[in-house]
């Protein structure tokens, strides 16, 4: 699970709601909390910030973080 929704359900709504890479509207963070908010999940104080934090160290390459 991430941050309490299934993995499907959480892109399913990061699909719809999150940012388009190719046309960058919206920050990682609020992507993550329309897609949150689109799973009806309230979030704890500091969710978004983890969740951006977890994300770059999976995108970082291996050895540099």
């Amino acid at each position: 699970m991430i941050a309490g929704v299934e993995p499907q359900n959480w892109n399913d709504a990061f699909t719809r709601t999150g940012p388009d890479p190719a046309n960058v509207r919206l920050s990682m963070a609020q992507g993550f909390e329309l897609v949150l908010q689109a799973s009806g999940i309230a979030g704890r104080p500091g969710l978004v910030a983890e969740l951006v934090r977890h994300d770059r160290d999976m995108l970082a390459p291996a050895g540099t973080g």
